[in-house]
């Protein structure tokens, strides 16, 4: 062949073609795209997680959580009204919480002691998913608190602190096997207007 007749017609690379599509590009549209398992391991990268946090059910019902049947019993022992209430009204997927502060009012039977220990064993959970809470929260290197009230300070002593300390850390195998890498405290009351809160928050605040 004459090289003097030969036409290249492959296309020139022009290290600058792309710099139109970078600027057009859209996130959301990318972002879109993603799979909500993509979406929260996205989530999870950008904001420091070392693990992706469960949802309340699953907390509930799978036996690595309190699913047990020490606990309750893959989600038998909660009634569905919680189930409905944790899932729709107080959680918002996995990372985040509509209520930073929970009162359970009610008689007695309905299940406010039962919702309150998971709310606690979900904040810790939760808390325990970052590599930094102080980090991915954007707050001072303190110890969380976590405030339980009750009618009596027996009472949330009994029902909720030691129930925590004593059967959750031994025999929940998440919080048997995953350690804390910050420091907390379980601050136990009777009715809430006899204690100064402005001198321990943040703190999460659960009554019965």
């Amino acid at each position: 062949m004459n090289e003097r007749n030969f036409i290249d017609h492959s296309p020139k690379f022009d290290p600058m073609a792309s710099e139109k599509e970078i600027e057009n590009v859209s996130l959301e549209t990318q972002y879109s795209k993603l799979t909500e398992r993509d979406k929260d391991l996205v989530f999870a990268k950008l904001n420091n997680y070392r693990f992706l946090p469960c949802d309340s059910d699953q907390f509930i019902e799978d036996e690595y959580f309190l699913g047990g049947e020490k606990f309750f019993d893959h989600g038998n022992a909660v009634f569905d009204f919680w189930k409905k209430t944790l899932r729709e009204d107080i959680y918002s997927g996995r990372f985040f919480t509509k209520k930073p502060y929970i009162i359970f009012s009610g008689a007695i039977g309905i299940g406010k002691s039962t919702a309150s220990r998971i709310l606690l064993g979900m904040t810790l959970m939760k808390l325990m998913s970052m590599r930094s809470p102080y980090k991915t929260l954007g707050i001072v290197e303190k110890p969380f608190s976590l405030l339980v009230a009750h009618r009596k300070e027996e009472s949330a002593i009994v029902e909720t602190k030691n129930w925590f300390l004593k059967d959750v850390l031994n025999y929940s195998p998440f919080f048997h096997t995953v350690k804390p890498n910050f420091k907390y405290r379980i601050i136990t009351s009777g009715p809430l207007g006899h204690m100064g809160l402005g001198k321990i928050l943040p703190s999460i605040v659960v009554t019965l």
